[in-house]
């Protein structure tokens, strides 16, 4: 399931939610504008809980639980994709995510 592509930002709040239901733990689901001036990221913990950053219109780090998230990945993209017809979704697995980090190959 790594890689990117594209989804509707009509359907956004649906497929964000099933996608990142489906990572691992220590894996990450980006969503992007076009533009990739703005995104909302996701990580998985352990715990069942996820740890989202906000960048764009407003900014914020966030803990939230698996219960909850369905609330928090709707208000988010409402907020940070008013105008948006496409978004782009990234999934990087943990590894690929520690190696980006480090500048290791």
């Amino acid at each position: 399931m790594s890689g990117s592509y594209w989804i509707s930002a009509r359907s956004a709040g649906k497929v964000v939610e099933q996608r990142v239901k489906q990572i691992g733990a220590g894996d990450v689901l980006k969503v992007e504008s076009f533009k990739r001036d703005r995104w909302i990221e996701f990580t998985r913990n352990e715990d069942d809980t996820y740890g989202i950053v906000e960048h764009g219109f407003s900014n914020a780090v966030l803990t939230v639980r698996g219960a909850d998230l369905k609330g928090e990945i709707k208000r988010m993209v409402d907020a940070e994709f008013p105008r948006s017809n496409q978004l782009r979704i990234h999934v990087s697995k943990s590894n690929e995510v520690v190696h980006k980090k480090t500048g290791e190959q």
